[in-house]
């Protein structure tokens, strides 16, 4: 799946991990990834004007923060969590898109009803038509004119190899002025029943890496 991510996607991954671990948490949960996802697109969430307030993100994780988890320990994402990445699958998948981005990883979150994040973004009257229309707005890939969806974007900005029993994505991204490599090593791990993501992002504050596994879901083989 996660070979599908857009670089943008990956960062709110990646975020999501920094975000649960900032808190003290053992897991990443619904939470984590809303505020990855504000921190890495907050064009997203125009609806609610103060959403990178501090009282807004007291509001979507009020607490209590434990001392923070050292970056080095893995942190699995949560049955929830989990539920929003597939969710996000299927919505790119159903929308005819080629890659899941950080529009599709909020489609999750609303459609995990019963979670505190999904929940506080219905109290702003954030909806699927809104979410997608600001990824109309604002694609992270091509669209094709004739057809109104989102073409494969081109491979020019990123690279992919093979490194003996893993797959690995490099990308290089300018931010206000400042350029981040990041790279993304898929393998499959556990006799096929897992996937282990290992995502190193380098900037001018230095190197941040986290790392993970995820289930394969029956069916499929493989990372992709």
């Amino acid at each position: 799946m996660f070979e599908k991510f857009t670089e943008r996607a990956r960062r709110v991954i990646f975020f999501g991990r920094y975000e649960a671990s900032k808190t003290g948490s053992t897991t990443i949960e619904t939470e984590h990834l809303l505020l990855g996802l504000i921190r890495e697109n907050p064009n997203l969430f125009d609806k609610i004007p103060n959403v990178k307030t501090p009282e807004f993100r007291d509001e979507v994780y009020p607490g209590p923060n434990l001392p923070p988890v050292s970056t080095s320990i893995d942190l699995p994402l949560s049955n929830s969590a989990q539920r929003v990445l597939q969710y996000a699958d299927k919505e790119h998948s159903a929308l005819g898109d080629s890659s899941i981005s950080s529009g599709h990883l909020l489609l999750g979150i609303l459609r995990e009803v019963a979670s505190p994040s999904a929940q506080i973004l219905a109290k702003y009257d954030m909806t699927r038509e809104h979410v997608l229309e600001k990824m109309k707005q604002e694609p992270e890939v091509p669209m094709d004119a004739g057809t109104g969806t989102h073409t494969r974007p081109p491979a020019a900005p990123s690279k992919v190899w093979h490194d003996d029993d893993a797959t690995v994505a490099e990308s290089v991204r300018s931010h206000e002025g400042h350029l981040f490599t990041t790279i993304t090593r898929f393998q499959t791990v556990a006799d096929g029943k897992k996937v282990k993501v290992t995502i190193q992002v380098r900037g001018p504050s230095g190197m941040h890496e986290f790392e993970t596994e995820f289930d394969i879901p029956p069916g499929t083989t493989g990372p992709g």
